[in-house]
């Protein structure tokens, strides 16, 4: 027999099952028990409890409806095969294979409208799969229609949906010419009642069928499976133990939201069915918005007339978590207030007081998931922190989507300090996320359509197995990654590759062009000539022989997979292909074998599959790709469900499930429910029908799930402001359902610190309950549980003012269940005194104590002053060219920049700064030795390092312009015998070492392929003085593209306290940031106009691009006062020795 179990909690239901297998164990020993359930979430919870309740749980079997019904179905009916031969998988390569011919047919005109524009196989292969999804749904929820579509009978698809009936009917016929049963999910039931009912019949027993059966908190069965268990229940016993939020019928009511819709559709049917629903009435209007799931389903049970059991918990009103539970238990809505509402649903509709330390429920607003989960960190610290008797495996955390969220949870729960780290597990990540393996492979299977590129391709090299298969390791990896930085390598494998994809094809950049530059390189050392059109790079020596044809080998894969993937094999070439590949890719370790089976596995099943249906056509490597890709993608490598930990989920497998504390993130507009839209032939969703399956239907119901299976607090937070302009976004609209209800069906009780409030609290129950006339004529108010309960009963001018006190509560009611947080984690309110914010991250607490001025942050503390006994000369030239920056890097070992050279994707189209200046500096140092410079530009060109063709070739000539006309101005000076003067002089108690060099007959020569600025200036100034303070008479020369100019000789005393000075600022810029900018110090040292000037300054300021000025003098009034000081201290000497060369000084 089977009997229904309704309970608002699974911890009665749970307690009823334990009961039940400890009272009556099953006669046979060895046969396991039966526990049908919805997820594996579920069955760890279950297998959890009962060893915890019974000592032991052993020989217990947790299947899914579907496979347990499949089973028992092979148990009696005859010849049912162990695969379904109309599996979603079968049907999709069985119409691969027959849809091409009925394409031609009237009836398919619309599949074969689609089709024209694109024959490609693999559109043809995603519409086969969207046809079988679409076919595996009616087998379980429109067999009736399956059923008359094998008997003729085309009903209900018309006009352009008629190709259905005919498809199908050619599946069937493909199946049998096949000799397959032709059983499915379809017919089975059928004949498995039959078969049940012909047995009960004759009073024939059958061994096969298990003794007993639960059924244990599935949220939602199709109908055929509720027929099939009950006729089962005939045979045995069947417990089917069942979720029900309410104690009432429900199973009428509707949600006027939806209501509302349709009025607004304005149809004739449709208002035909308005007026049919508005005589239901709304019962709770959460149950009623959430719950069309569980409203359909107990529907379909009430229709049964099954013996049913009630097990219910009484109402509680301790909290207002608590309290919203026990309204939807008891079909409760605290919104209706008017009387004709009251004399509808027979009830009192009572608003309900909220004290104000209650925060069972709170939602939180955020900047970013990044954010979401830092707040969450801390709510959790707090909560383990406030309730002793809370652990953390009585939390659970789910989302939408867990691949979004879980390497903020990594990075942030991952990452925490002992004394703050929370043990967690993310459980739900498919293979991709859990193995960097799979995830590999898949970049790989992505690649072949790609453009090979630089950084793509070494990412790919990266994986460790790679490596290992390869005999590299992270300092060969790092070799290599310079390597082809340097030979120009950027995208594409070579030309032929780059027409492939519809582009010019050149080699310049490719990784066959780099590896020939690194091979005639290695073989013909450092030249500065092309060989055979190649220009050798010649960075790699005899010992990094092995490395470099590593690289070679792994680009030949590469290019192997290129291949094989551009044309078609069958089903038993592309699996010898795999198994070679992944041989040939991967070295795994113990922790890779998994994921090499997954693969190997998902192979496999794709061959089973294909001999199956019996398709005997090539299959494309696209086809192949794709599959692949799907596979890889669904697949689950590992789950650790209950684990003790604080568990990272989606809602699914945790559904109902209670715990003490349910958080929910992601909760965004968009984001949930979730939303997928039918597809156009879908006749389903022409013809509904009550337990039709529907994604936003089932995220409802799971949201309501959450807000009943927490125990103690339900915690939600959600993405409400944009992290770039803090513009508002709207959360989940199940958020706004609830906060909604919150608000018109609770208030915030008076506040008890605040002055009169108790008074206020009396007077309100004083004046309701009086004699008087305002009580009868306005509210009645009576105190239950700590609670301030509210009863409309009329309305006059009390009443009313009665009533706009209680709106205002319910206004802050919502202020105190919405927390919108700061932008970031170390905003100064997480630190405030008597702050509803907080924060258990102590690191951020020096920021947060910062309070920047109007005119932004000075420096906040003088460093001590530094003990120096030495000092480089090439430290103190470091010091004077940037001195905010040294001061950054040097003292406080702060970096703003990635001084990491990123690999490019890209051809260069165009030179940056650094990029120009190389090349000019390679020209110049070419031309000063003399070399054969049309070779040397020929090399250049051959390099990769210039844009191609004409673009590049005009870059090259104003370079080389360039640096012709800067060695024609170089050259007259660096006659002669070049000289280095090693010094080491003791200025200001310190000693200053360093070289003067090159020292030439004329003096020193400085030079840069580059324009000269401040820096160059003072920078040749600083060297000059340590030359002339070290008794050298010289002069010293600068040449620049743009500039040329020289200093004279300055007398030795006089250098030395020049220097001093220098020395004396380069101190005191140890200790804080010096005041003053080279560049902006000489161009005001030097403007015309100081006025004018000092205006264009000020409202340009701001477009400084040196992220360390910004950092620290982040507004003009910042630095202007002390670089006025220091600039006239520097540049004053400066200017007395400076002479401007004009050309022919030489």
């Amino acid at each position: 027999m089977l009997k229904v179990y309704h309970s608002n909690s699974l911890d009665m239901l749970r307690d009823v099952l334990v009961e039940m297998i400890s009272r009556e164990p099953i006669r046979d020993p060895f046969s396991a028990e039966q526990i049908l359930v919805q997820s594996p979430g579920m069955a760890q919870w279950l297998k959890l409890e009962l060893a915890q309740r019974l000592k032991i749980a052993a020989n217990i079997d947790f299947p899914l409806p579907a496979s347990f019904l499949w089973r028992t179905f092979s148990q009696l009916l005859v010849d049912v095969p162990e695969r379904s031969a109309y599996s979603k998988e079968s049907i999709s390569w069985i119409l691969m294979r027959i849809l091409p011919e009925y394409l031609p047919q009237l009836e398919f005109r619309a599949l074969a409208h689609y089709m024209a524009d694109d024959k490609a196989p693999i559109k043809l292969y995603q519409l086969c799969e969207k046809i079988a999804d679409l076919f595996d749904q009616y087998l379980v929820y429109r067999p009736d229609w399956i059923a008359q579509w094998e008997q003729q009978n085309n009903a209900p698809a018309v006009d352009e949906q008629l190709w259905q009936p005919i498809l199908w009917r050619a599946i069937v016929a493909d199946t049998q010419r096949r000799n397959f049963p032709h059983w499915h999910r379809a017919n089975m039931f059928d004949a498995f009642i039959k078969a049940i009912e012909s047995s009960f019949e004759e009073n024939s027993t059958s061994a096969e069928l298990p003794q007993r059966i639960f059924v244990f908190g599935i949220s939602a069965l199709p109908e055929n499976y509720l027929q099939a268990l009950v006729a089962l229940g005939k045979r045995c016993d069947i417990h089917l133990m069942v979720a029900n939020p309410c104690r009432q019928f429900w199973s009428d009511i509707v949600d006027k939201r939806y209501l509302g819709k349709l009025a607004r559709r304005n149809d004739q049917a449709d208002q035909a069915k308005i007026a049919q629903l508005s005589a239901y009435e709304q019962g709770n209007p959460l149950l009623a918005s959430m719950g069309k799931l569980g409203r359909d389903y107990l529907y379909m049970l009430g229709q049964l007339e099954l013996p049913e059991v009630q097990l219910f918990g009484a109402d509680d009103n301790s909290s207002l978590l608590k309290s919203m539970q026990s309204d939807i238990l008891s079909l409760r809505n605290r919104r209706s207030t008017t009387e004709d509402q009251q004399a509808k649903t027979g009830s009192d509709q009572q608003r309900l007081a909220i004290t104000r330390n209650d925060d069972s429920i709170s939602v939180h607003c955020c900047h970013s998931a990044m954010r979401e989960v830092e707040v969450l960190q801390d709510q959790i610290l707090a909560m383990l922190e406030q309730d002793p008797a809370l652990e953390p495996r009585d939390i659970i955390v789910m989302m939408p989507d867990v691949s979004a969220y879980s390497p903020f949870v990594e990075a942030v729960f991952g990452q925490a300090k002992p004394r703050h780290y929370l043990p967690f597990s993310i459980s739900d990540r498919n293979a991709q996320q859990e193995s960097p393996l799979i995830a590999n492979f898949l970049s790989l299977l992505t690649m072949i359509k790609s453009r090979y590129g630089a950084s793509d391709v070494l990412e790919l090299l990266s994986l460790p197995a790679l490596l290992r298969r390869f005999e590299l390791d992270e300092a060969k990896f790092d070799q290599l990654r310079n390597w082809i930085l340097e030979s120009g390598i950027k995208w594409g494998l070579d030309a032929d590759n780059r027409a492939e994809l519809a582009l010019p094809s050149f080699a310049q950049n490719s990784w066959q062009f780099g590896l020939d530059r690194m091979f005639a390189g290695f073989a013909l050392g450092e030249v500065n000539q092309t060989w055979q059109g190649i220009a050798p790079y010649s960075q790699i020596e005899g010992l990094d022989a092995p490395i470099l044809g590593q690289l070679a080998s792994f680009v030949e894969v590469l290019q192997r997979c290129k291949l094989a993937f551009s044309g078609s094999s069958n089903i038993v070439e592309w699996l010898a292909f795999f198994h070679q590949l992944v041989d040939d890719l991967y070295l795994p370790d113990d922790s890779d074998l998994a994921a090499i089976e997954i693969i190997y596995t998902c192979l496999e099943k794709l061959q089973t599959t294909i001999d199956e249906v019996d398709y005997q056509q090539s299959i494309p490597a696209e086809i192949v790709l794709d599959y692949l890709q799907q596979s890889l993608t669904a697949q689950r490598s590992g789950q650790r469900f209950l684990s003790g930990q604080i568990n990272f989920c989606t809602l699914m497998p945790m559904r109902a499930i209670p715990f003490k504390v349910v958080c929910l993130l992601g909760m965004n507009d968009g984001d949930y429910p979730r939303s997928v839209p039918a597809m156009g032939f879908d006749l389903m969703a022409e013809h509904g029908r009550k337990g039709d399956r529907s994604r936003r239907d089932d995220d409802r119901y799971l949201f309501l799930e959450a807000l009943l299976s927490a125990t103690a607090k339900l915690y939600v937070s959600y993405v409400g402001r944009s992290i770039a302009d803090n513009s508002s976004r709207a959360p989940s609209v199940l958020i706004s359902e609830l906060l909604e209800y919150a608000q018109q069906g609770y208030f915030l009780e008076p506040d008890e610190g605040s002055e009169g409030s108790q008074a206020a609290h009396d007077s309100l129950l004083a004046a309701a309950n009086s004699s008087s006339s305002t009580k009868a004529e306005g509210f009645l108010l009576s105190e239950a549980k700590g609670s301030l309960l509210v009863e409309a009963e009329g309305s006059d001018a009390t009443g009313g003012q009665l009533v706009l006190k209680i709106q205002q509560q319910s206004a802050q009611l919502l202020q105190q269940l919405i927390l919108e947080h700061p932008l970031t984690a170390y905003h100064r309110r997480y630190f405030e005194q008597h702050s509803r914010f907080f924060s258990y991250a102590e690191q951020w607490l020096p920021i947060a104590d910062t309070v920047p001025t109007q005119q932004g942050a000075n420096f906040i503390q003088t460093l001590p002053a530094s003990e120096l006994e030495s000092l480089a000369l090439t430290s103190l030239v470091s010091f004077f060219r940037q001195p905010v920056r040294y001061f950054l890097q040097h003292k406080l070992q702060v970096n703003f920049v990635d001084d990491a050279v990123m690999v490019e994707d890209e051809e260069p189209f165009a030179l940056a700064g650094l990029d120009n200046y190389i090349l000019r500096d390679r020209l110049l140092q070419s031309a000063l030795l003399e070399k054969d410079l049309l070779g040397f530009n020929d090399y250049l060109g051959a390099s990769g390092l210039l844009p191609i063709g004409h673009a590049g070739s005009k870059l090259l000539s104003k370079n080389l312009q360039d640096a012709t006309e800067l060695a024609e101005k170089v050259a007259p000076l660096i006659t002669g015998t070049k000289r280095r003067l090693s010094f080491d002089l003791e200025i200001d108690n310190l000693q200053l070492q360093g070289w003067i060099e090159p020292l030439y007959e004329i003096g020193v020569v400085k030079y840069s392929a580059a324009n000269s600025s401040g820096r160059s200036y003072i920078c040749t100034w600083v060297e000059h003085l340590a030359a002339c303070a070290n008794g050298c008479d010289h002069a010293t020369y600068f040449r620049a593209i743009n500039q040329q100019f020289h200093f004279r000789a300055v007398a030795t005393e006089q250098a030395i306290d020049y220097l001093t000075e220098l020395l004396q600022l380069y101190r005191q810029g140890l200790q804080k940031p010096l005041s003053w900018l080279p560049d902006l110090g000489w161009q005001l040292f030097n403007a015309d106009d100081l006025t004018v000037f000092l205006r264009d300054v000020e409202s340009n300021y701001n477009n400084f691009a040196d992220p360390y000025i910004q950092r620290v003098f982040p507004k003009w009034q910042n630095i202007s006062s002390g670089l006025m000081a220091v600039n006239q201290q520097i540049l004053a000497p400066l200017a007395e020795y400076l002479v401007i060369d004009s050309e022919g000084d030489e």
